[in-house]
């Protein structure tokens, strides 16, 4: 909670009752667009985080958690490259940021290709690797100090998970200035 107030962030939407077992938000889009509408919110973030693989030419592939946000610029610093937001990232099919400690075990920086694999929990087959490219280094507010992460926007979330609806399993809310969280 405590992490999430510093960010600005006063209200969380989750599936289930706890973190650590998550289950996606069924029409998460909707329901944000609802809450959006409500009088008293300022900002509503969708977040969906899986599992991954990542695949750098001529080094070994990587666990990571991949995550998917309806926002290009929440919750992360940029230290090199460039934002989700950028014009650059914004014409690439999926593009990515990643964590210092990533970019550091794989010798990426930005305009780097990777593969990454999606590896959702109770899915009996591989999908399949959607190639992506670095568009930045970022610091992430979520994230440990050694933790291996990407982020990539929700669309091609959607696409490394094959093309099917991604729904979130984390809604954050903002309350406007001066709102309390609780009227919201």
């Amino acid at each position: 909670a405590d992490l999430l107030n510093s960010s600005g962030f006063d209200i969380r939407v989750v599936g289930s009752a706890g973190m650590s077992a998550r289950l996606p938000i069924a029409d998460s889009a909707r329901l944000a667009d609802d809450i959006r509408r409500l009088p008293d919110v300022e900002h509503v973030l969708l977040i969906r985080i899986e599992q991954a693989t990542v695949r750098a030419t001529g080094k070994p592939p990587r666990a990571i958690s991949l995550i998917g946000s309806s926002d290009a610029e929440q919750s992360w610093r940029i230290v090199k490259g460039s934002s989700l937001a950028s014009p650059a990232a914004a014409a690439e099919a999926c593009p990515v940021l990643v964590t210092q400690p990533l970019a550091a075990a794989l010798g990426l920086a930005p305009g780097d290709s990777v593969s990454i694999n999606v590896r959702p929990p109770g899915v009996a087959s591989a999908l399949p690797a959607v190639a992506c490219r670095i568009s930045g280094i970022a610091d992430f507010a979520f994230a440990t100090n050694d933790e291996l992460t990407a982020v990539t926007t929700m669309e091609a979330f959607r696409q490394a998970m094959g093309g099917g609806q991604a729904d979130a399993d984390l809604v954050l809310i903002s309350s406007k200035p001066g709102a309390p969280a609780g009227r919201a």
